[in-house]
């Protein structure tokens, strides 16, 4: 079997007229540096779009780390307003004697009125056994005329409290008609 080499073949099946050794060196050179700009061009034109592509990647992020950073200093505002009510309703609890309803209704009312995030209050004392027929006669007195002490059965029905040495009712609530008194 007969060796031929590769180039060569390809070489001698190639037209004359594709064959770059066919081109007389000046028209080579005039080639060449047409194609260089070309080149150039191709180059610098991919040199823009990655500097370009990136600049718009680095805006995009810093224009989504400020509407993030201004949407957590609104959350945060806000939280800190709402803490700031229930400190103050702690604080008209602790230096109160005795808290009667409508007090803690013009206070709750106060306090919601500055901050759309409460939707509603709760006092809910903590209510040894000893004064619990106190507390129930308290709240029929104030016209809750139905109000005691009541628990929820595993299957979801409302019953009287069982004994126990300590209780938590909802004693007062504001509104009053979106949060029943239980």
């Amino acid at each position: 079997m007969k060796s031929v080499r590769l180039d060569r073949v390809l070489l001698a099946k190639a037209p004359d007229d594709l064959r770059m050794s066919s081109v007389p060196k000046p028209a080579r050179r005039h080639l060449a540096l047409m194609a260089l700009p070309l080149v150039v061009g191709i180059f610098l034109s991919i040199a823009i779009f990655l500097t370009l592509e990136g600049l718009e990647e680095r805006n995009a992020e810093a224009s989504f780390d400020i509407a993030a950073q201004e949407r957590f200093d609104t959350l945060q505002a806000s939280i800190t307003l709402t803490l700031n009510s229930l400190v103050s309703l702690g604080a008209f609890d602790d230096y109160a004697a005795d808290i009667e309803r409508p007090q803690f209704t013009r206070f709750a009312k106060g306090l919601r009125a500055g901050d759309n995030a409460i939707q509603a209050m709760e006092w809910i004392p903590r209510t040894p056994k000893r004064l619990r027929a106190s507390r129930e006669a308290s709240a029929q007195r104030d016209g809750f005329t139905s109000f005691g002490f009541t628990e929820r059965l595993p299957h979801g029905e409302l019953t009287r409290a069982g004994d126990r040495e300590e209780y938590f009712p909802v004693f007062f609530a504001e509104p009053i008609t979106e949060h029943r008194i239980i």
